[in-house]
Formats: C-alpha cells, sequence, structure tokens
C-alpha cells in the first residue's frame, strides 16, 4: 500500500500544480460561441452540435449535478480545468512508463524499476503552457476531453505492457468505446492501438515460447517460422476477444441517451428530434453533411503547405528547444522499445495527416496530437539526461541539473500567461446585458441578424438564467449557409422590423445597404436613393428679388 501511495504523489501533484494554473486563469462567465452551447445544452438535457458528444453532454450534466461550486457556467468551466489538469497528471504518468529504469540496490531485494521525475514533469509542464491546450482548459468545451480520452488509452496501454496485467487492457477497450461516443476523430487511432496490442501479443507468445524451450523464430531466415509465430500468438489473443468485446461495448452506453432523450416529452429545445430512427440516429453521431467540407480537404500538391502549417502551429505551442526533442525522443524509443516506438509515431502521423488535411476546428483537434507530442518531449529529455550522465562524472549532478529543463516550459507560461487569461472576461455577458437594455420592454419588433457565437450566450441567459427576450421586443435569427446569408436574412426580414447586426458586415454594404453604428449593434437601413422624383407640375419661386429658374425637382 506504502509503495503505491508513493506511486501516485508525482501524479497527484502534477494534477494540483495544473489545476491551480488553469483555475486561476479559468473564464468566470459564458463565453462566446461554442462554450455557451456546452454549457446551457447539457443544462437542459438537449443535444450538442453533431456529432451529438453524447459522453460529453452526460459527463457535463452529471458534474453540474453533483459539484455546488459557483454558478452553473463557472462549474462547467472549472470541469474543463479538472479535465485538463487530469491529461497531465497521465502525460506524466505515461513517460513514467516509458522512461523507467531499472537500478542496482544495496537492499536484498537487489533491483528496483525507477523513473526519472524531472523527465515526466518536464512533459506535463510543456503541455501545460502550450497556448493551445491552456486556452481549451479554461472554458467549457468538449475538444480537452477529447485530448483526455486519447491520453488516457495511451496511459492504459502502457500500463498493460508494463504490468502485462490484462485488467489494463480491459480499461482500454472501455476507454476506447466512451471515445466512439464522443468524437469521431478518436477513432482515426485505433489502427495505432490494435499495432500495439498486436505487436505486444506475439511478444507475450515468443517469450513463452523460449521459456518452453522452443525457440524464436528467425524470420531473416525462414518466413513459415514468423508465420506460425503470428498464428500462436494470435490464437490466445482471440481468446480475449469476449471481454474487449464486451467492455468496447459497455464504453458505447452513453449513444443510448439520444433515441431515449427524443423518445421523452418535451422534445429537445436544442438539437434534432428523430434520434430515435437509424437515419437520424446517424445523421447526428457521423456529422453527415459536415463530413464532405472537412474531411481530406487537401490534395497531395498541397501537403508542403499543410507542412508549413503544421510547423507554423507547432511553433506557437513550443519553443524550438523543446521541438527538437521530440524527434530526439522518438529516435531513442525507437532504438529502446520498437513498439512503443510504433505506437507513437502511428498515433502521431495518423493524426497529425488528418487534421491537417481538414478545414475547420483544426486547433482543436491538434489537441489529440499534442499530447502526443509533449510526451515525446519528455522521452527526449531523458535520452539528453542518460546521455548527459554517461559523459560526465557523479550522476547527481546530471540528476540536479535536470531541474533547468523546467526553464523552457516555465518561460512559455510566463509569455503566455497575460494573454491567454480569462479571469477577467465577462466580454459575452456584457453583450447580453447591452441587448437587454437596448431593446427590453421597447415593443419595437426588431430582428437581430446573429452569428453562432453572439448567440449562445443569450441561449444561456434564456435556458439557464431563465430570461429571455420577447419577439414584441427582439427576435434573435440565427445567420448560416448560403451564398450571401446576410443579405438573404435582411431581405427575409426588411419588412418585419428594424434590423440590426451584431458586427459590421461588409458584404451587406456591398450590396448597397447602409450600416448604422447603434450602441454595440448596427442597424440596416435600406440602400438610399439615387433619383431625385419627377414632379408634375412646374414651381416657380421668387426670393426677394431673385427669381430662380424653372425646373423638375
Amino acid at each position: 500500500m506504502r509503495r503505491y501511495s508513493k506511486a501516485l504523489l508525482g501524479p497527484l501533484a502534477v494534477f494540483l500544480g495544473g489545476l491551480f494554473l488553469f483555475a486561476s486563469t479559468l473564464a468566470p462567465s459564458v463565453v462566446f460561441g461554442d462554450p455557451s452551447e456546452y454549457t446551457f445544452v447539457p443544462f437542459v438535457w438537449g443535444v450538442l452540435h453533431p456529432p451529438g458528444y453524447a459522453f460529453q453532454t452526460l459527463l457535463t450534466k452529471l458534474w453540474q449535478t453533483l459539484i455546488p461550486i459557483g454558478t452553473i457556467v463557472y462549474r462547467t468551466n472549472l470541469l474543463s480545468a479538472v479535465v485538463g489538469a487530469a491529461t497531465l497528471a497521465l502525460v506524466f504518468g505515461a513517460v513514467s512508463r516509458i522512461t523507467y529504469r531499472v537500478e542496482q540496490s544495496a537492499t536484498p531485494r537487489g533491483r528496483f524499476a525507477v523513473c526519472n521525475l524531472q523527465s515526466a514533469i518536464f512533459s506535463a509542464a510543456s503541455l501545460a503552457s502550450a497556448s493551445d491546450f491552456w486556452q481549451h482548459a479554461i472554458h467549457a468545451n468538449a475538444h480537452i476531453v477529447t485530448a483526455t480520452l486519447a491520453a488516457l488509452s495511451l496511459f492504459c496501454l502502457l500500463r498493460w505492457r508494463a504490468s502485462e496485467n490484462d485488467r489494463w487492457l480491459y480499461a482500454f477497450a472501455f476507454v476506447a468505446g466512451l471515445s466512439v461516443t464522443h468524437h469521431p476523430l478518436l477513432v482515426f487511432s485505433f489502427p495505432a492501438y490494435a499495432v500495439f496490442v498486436l505487436a505486444v501479443w506475439l511478444s507475450h507468445r515468443a517469450v513463452s515460447s523460449v521459456e518452453r524451450g522452443v525457440p524464436r523464430a528467425n524470420n531473416r531466415r525462414s518466413i513459415f517460422s514468423g508465420l506460425r509465430l503470428l498464428t500462436s500468438g494470435v490464437q490466445p489473443l482471440t481468446a480475449h476477444f469476449p471481454r474487449l468485446i464486451l467492455f468496447f461495448a459497455l464504453g458505447l452506453t452513453p449513444w443510448l441517451y439520444f433515441p431515449i432523450r427524443s423518445s421523452l416529452a418535451p422534445p429537445p429545445v436544442i438539437g434534432p428530434h428523430d434520434m430515435n430512427t437509424l437515419d437520424g440516429f446517424l445523421n447526428l453521431v457521423l456529422a453527415r453533411g459536415l463530413t464532405g467540407v472537412n474531411l481530406f480537404h487537401f490534395g497531395l500538391n498541397q501537403q508542403w503547405q499543410r507542412a508549413i502549417v503544421f510547423w507554423s502551429i507547432l511553433r506557437l505551442q513550443f519553443p524550438l528547444p523543446l521541438i527538437a526533442l521530440i524527434p530526439l525522443g522518438l529516435v531513442w524509443l525507437w532504438r529502446r522499445d520498437w513498439r512503443t516506438a510504433m505506437l507513437f509515431t502511428l498515433f502521431l502521423t495518423i493524426n497529425v495527416l488528418f487534421i491537417f488535411n481538414s478545414v475547420q476546428d483544426v486547433m482543436a483537434y491538434f489537441l489529440v496530437p499534442l499530447a502526443g507530442l509533449a510526451m515525446m518531449a519528455g522521452v527526449g529529455a531523458e535520452a539528453v539526461l542518460r546521455i548527459a550522465s554517461r559523459l560526465v562524472r557523479g550522476g547527481w549532478r546530471v540528476e540536479r541539473g535536470a531541474w533547468l529543463l523546467l526553464v523552457l516550459p516555465l518561460a512559455t507560461l510566463i509569455h503566455n500567461y497575460p494573454r491567454i487569461s480569462l479571469r477577467e472576461n465577462r466580454a459575452a455577458d456584457q453583450f447580453v446585458d447591452s441587448l437587454f437594455a437596448r431593446f427590453e420592454g421597447k415593443g419595437e419588433h426588431a430582428i437581430l441578424l446573429s452569428d453562432w457565437e453572439h448567440l449562445t450566450p443569450l441561449w444561456y441567459r434564456e435556458y439557464v438564467g431563465g430570461r429571455s427576450v420577447v419577439p414584441a421586443d427582439l427576435t434573435p435569427v440565427f445567420v448560416s449557409g448560403g451564398a450571401n446569408p446576410w443579405v438573404e436574412n435582411i431581405w427575409a426580414h426588411i419588412e418585419d422590423g428594424p434590423v440590426y447586426v451584431v458586427e459590421y458586415q461588409p458584404q451587406i454594404v456591398a450590396k448597397g445597404f447602409r450600416l448604422r453604428a447603434d450602441g454595440t449593434l448596427y442597424r440596416v437601413l435600406p440602400p438610399p436613393a439615387t433619383d431625385l422624383p419627377v414632379i408634375l407640375h412646374p414651381l416657380s419661386l421668387i426670393a426677394s428679388e431673385t427669381q430662380p429658374s424653372i425646373c423638375n425637382l
């Protein structure tokens, strides 16, 4: 028990440190766009935008119900901070598993395994200070949970490999099922997981054969010997399939929320109502209508441009010395443990290729490989420390000097802190307050044309705060789709009342309309008259002693 308690001290310290960082920069209220949706939709048992995020919905609703801290929006933002801190602990644990080493002991036990604490902390701190990860850990969103599920999958596989305890493999199967119900992006990592599991099973089978006196197959001399080893390794793996499938199926149970919710009255105030049909269910979870635009958008001749985009985004996350540790970590891992190296190589390659060939949400999707890159940076740091310990007399000097590695993430943290912190951000609340101050009780029958980002805080105020605008004062209209959606919606509503837009839209002005500032909004005015009216009766005016010429005005 004492040994396990000591093993938990490192992850616990990393978790608490990350939680302190994220909580100190946490958004205190609603944030424009999806964060507001991720807050109020679970609160009203609604359905989030495709792919629905079933696991996210249930997790958020459970958290909102059980954690009595602050307002609904604050505690939902706090959930992201907790999940982000948990991801840091998983990164610490994964690097600890990879970089452990066997040391000689003077005790009768002889040998014991230790990990390089500095490398594991360095890896977690690097991820915490990365701008993309940090900004997703301080407001409500589903993508920080996506990164956590990916890190948890890697951690379970590494623990299974190290302990040879199949319970970790079953835990991985359960997490894989949850991942499917959360976001399809996580499915792209499944080939890497499958190859790793098969490779580990084959290695276990080969060791068992040697222990029984059966010589290992020499693949260079006999392909048939390798095939026999492959067959013998797959057989015990297939014996675990029923349990693996069972745990995977248990992980899929959050999907039951969709058909059950569609069958209950009243229907969800947000989201589709036909999820109890096969087509309705698949339309949601597969995000039909979005995949044709978002998936594999760029051709082969554009891959070098996508590589530049990847490099640019990576530079925003890590300083150059830290980036240099990533390939070093992979190379060192290939020399030390090719199975784990293959897992991370496939995991990173597949995710980076897919994400940087997508159009939407690239920064949000990048959280998944970002966690893996941080792990490899930690492994690279461990490689540097081990090389240095061989070159420098007195390993204790290297151990103490290793703490200097933390200068890199610490410098990044100091640089990013004032740019990322949302602790004073109340812009969305102020925007909604300004709408009520401007229109409530005025009876103007105004129409507000708005994008998604500005509507979600208004919906939060309605469904969670219990305060909404009435059509006699203001009718919000969501503008989306079409070749010129703003102008199309102006023509659709111009006779219903005065039309306002949330931001200055050049395309509206390009069509001849005028935009007049009205507080934080712009009122749409019809195009000015450019032709003089024709008056049938000429006018003859005399002013003082001057008689103007007669003309048609």
